[in-house]
């Protein structure tokens, strides 16, 4: 998802009428949703390490998935599934970061 989550859906946010306050409604709501994410993937690791379990799975929230921007052909129909395209951008975006 690109940091400005209006580019987030074409479907949503590129087609139809240009009414500014639901566009800004649903790319705050985006937003949000990014920052429940990282917390729900900290408080995943806290527990994580305060179990018997310890580090046997390790959960990431990694940022450079932010800087994509989907196109038509990434999104299915439904704008919610990803296609091949949309699917194989992220992909690349996570092992460009993997050091």
């Amino acid at each position: 998802m690109p940091l400005n989550p209006v580019l987030f859906c074409p479907t949503v946010f590129a087609v139809g009428p240009k009414d500014e306050d639901k566009i800004s409604l649903l790319a705050n709501r985006v937003r949000s949703f990014r920052d429940e994410v990282k917390l729900m993937v900290k408080k995943f690791n806290d527990e994580q390490e305060k179990s018997k379990a310890g580090a046997a799975i390790n959960a990431v929230y990694d940022p450079s998935t932010e800087d994509l921007s989907f196109e038509g052909e990434d999104v299915g129909g439904d704008c919610y599934h990803l296609t091949y395209q949309g699917q194989e951008k992220i992909a690349k975006a996570l092992t460009g970061s993997i050091k």
